[in-house]
């Protein structure tokens, strides 16, 4: 599970650099001259950490399998035409993901896993639990979370819960 992790991210990553113009370190087919000098002038005016972190990637990228590194290249072709508000969307979405605790990651990238498995019908019917539930008034949700966590945990007392301030346009 950690690899398929790494794959996603290294997908992401890949795209990232490739926006910031430091990809051409990954690049293996042959380019003209004007395309060479063009991407090691980048090369050259990028800081010393930039690079680094560029070379520890590229070391990272020659140790997965060719499947692996077609399927990031796959990725980084749906992210190079995704419109620019939606990249910058994906940008933010892996930023916060970074910022997350490693519990938290770990729980979302297991319903991710368990997510994948599912049918189209499973995955349909959860979309339609998931409309109903964001449906409910907020009270009415809170009491079924109450409820489950009392029953995950007979007779432990839970605080009040506070109210929690949403993200800008989150839903």
């Amino acid at each position: 599970m950690k690899k398929t992790l790494f794959i996603a991210f290294m997908a992401a990553i890949f795209g990232l650099a490739v926006t910031m113009g430091s990809a051409h370190v990954f690049a293996e087919e042959k380019e003209d001259g004007a395309a060479y000098e063009q991407r090691l002038k980048k090369w050259q005016e990028m800081r010393p950490e930039e690079k680094e972190r560029v070379r520890e990637l590229y070391k990272r990228w020659k140790d997965l399998t060719p499947e692996e590194q077609k399927i990031i290249k796959r990725n980084l072709e749906r992210f190079r035409s995704m419109p620019p508000e939606e990249r910058e969307r994906l940008k933010q979405r892996m930023q916060h993901f970074k910022k997350l605790p490693p519990e938290k990651r770990e729980r979302l990238i297991k319903n991710f896993e368990r997510w994948r498995n599912l049918s189209p019908e499973e995955k349909q019917g959860l979309r339609e639990r998931f409309q109903k539930w964001k449906a409910l008034p907020p009270e009415e949700r809170e009491r079924i979370k109450e409820r489950q966590r009392e029953r995950r945990h007979p007779g432990h007392e839970r605080p009040a819960p506070t109210q929690r301030k949403r993200p800008e346009g989150g839903g």
